[in-house]
This record gives structure tokens, sequence and C-alpha cells, in this order.
């Protein structure tokens, strides 16, 4: 049976806020994006994850003490897939996440939903705000959602309205909303053919942010794939004084 008190170096006394000091500590040290390439670290992000995921549940937390000071492992129910399941409910991220959210993104780091249910689960499915799809079908659970908007390559098209929450978003062909991984963060999808693809180039991507319009200009790399993204740092919506990021979802016709 794993010591989540030891995974983070914490006593089994230890408060909300001294476990959530020690995660906040480690994941700083072990996240991906500051250790490229290195799947120990990676693998004690996510232990310490787990970890940090049962101790601030009190009903979790009050299981696993009895199951640890007993020795009798099945007393604990929870397996690391339903713990990390958990961890994807909207309440539970905000509530174990918020406050590092923004921080770690000033620092450079990624940490959203999406990133994190990538690092836990690999390709075993998709996660998209509130909304997990496993193994790429049935919905898990849902959230709120936000938009999401169709470019056509080359030939451009008129832009039209978008109503969300009582709101007009202005997007470049229009077409479906469907939840993001952070309130403000957008996603294009957008269409190339199989020449453009391979050959890459540079496109010019209209959005509309807060009311004013904007054209990028991107690139797109040789031998993109279907279903890459492309991440613009700070294009995105602002929320809470913190601009969001524009994500790029390619789509090979």
């Amino acid at each position: 049976m794993k010591d989540y008190y030891k995974i983070l170096g914490v006593s089994p006394n230890a408060t909300e806020q001294e476990i959530k000091m020690a995660y906040r500590r480690l994941a700083l040290k072990y996240h991906p994006d500051r250790n490229p390439g290195d799947p120990t670290a990676e693998e004690k992000f996510k232990e310490i994850s787990e970890a940090y995921a049962v101790l601030m549940d009190p009903v979790k937390r009050r299981q696993y003490d009895e199951a640890r000071t007993s020795r009798k492992e099945e007393r604990f129910s929870y397996s690391e897939e339903q713990i990390f399941e958990e961890i994807f409910k909207p309440d539970n991220f905000f509530r174990l996440f918020k406050d590092m959210l923004y921080e770690f993104q000033r620092l450079g780091l990624t940490f959203d939903q999406r990133f994190l249910h990538k690092t836990f689960f690999g390709k075993k499915g998709v996660f998209f705000g509130g909304i997990f799809i496993w193994g790429w079908g049935t919905p898990f659970e849902r959230a709120k959602e936000r938009e999401r908007v169709t470019i056509n390559i080359p030939q451009p098209k008129p832009f039209e309205f978008i109503k969300k929450i009582g709101k007009k978003i202005k997007g470049f062909l229009g077409e479906k909303k469907e939840a993001l991984p952070h309130p403000a963060d957008l996603i294009y999808r957008i269409k190339l053919t199989k020449q453009q693809a391979q050959q890459g180039g540079w496109i010019k991507v209209a959005v509309d942010l807060n009311g004013r319009k904007e054209m990028l200009k991107v690139k797109i790399p040789a031998g993109i794939r279907h279903g890459s993204k492309l991440r613009i740092r700070g294009k995105g919506k602002e929320s809470f004084g913190k601009r969001g990021d524009l994500y790029l979802q390619v789509e090979i016709l």
C-alpha cells in the first residue's frame, strides 16, 4: 500500500494547508515541463498528484487512514484510475488546483485539465474542460461549454456571430460549442489539405478577443499531423485579469 504521507513528505497529522504546500513544492520540482523526456520525473509527478488528491478529500483520507493503521488494504477501495478520474470532475479539479493554476502558468509551466489528463492517462482518452471522453467515446462528466470555431484554409469566409451565455463572439466560420481546457482558453479548428499539411507555411487566423478583432499570422510546421494542436500563448480570452491561450487544432481534409 502506498504511503501517501511519505510521498508528500508530510506527517499523518498534516493540515490541508500543509498538504497543499508540500504538493506545490514537489509539483514545481517534478513538473514535466521542467523535466522534459524524463519518465522518472513524470511518474513522480503522477504519484504526488495521486497522494494529494486522496489526502485532500476528507472521505478518501479517512478511509485511507483506517486502512493504513489496520494494515488492511482492502478497506481503501479506490483504484489509482478511479482517483485520477475523480480529479477531473469539475468541482474537484478547481477545488484541488485553483490556487495553483495561474501561479504555474505565470512561471511558464503548463497546468490545466488537458495537460494533467494527458499526464495521468496518456492516450487512453481525451479531456476538454469538464468532459472526459474515455477511449475517444462516451462522455464521462459534463461541464460548462465554451466556444469552438472552425477555419477553412485558404478560402476565407465571412464573419458570423455565435451566441454564448448572452454574449456574441465573432469567429471565422463559426460552428459549434465545445468545452475547453480552461475558461480563458480558445480553441479554433483549422482545415488543411494534405499538400498544405505536408509543405507547411503561414496562415492568417482571425479571432475576436473581448470585442477586439485581431488577425494572427501563424506558421504551420511542415508534416503536421491530423489532430495536432498549435498553442499560441496569451491570445485567448481575458478571465480574472489573466489572458488565456489560443489553441489551433488541425484537421486534414
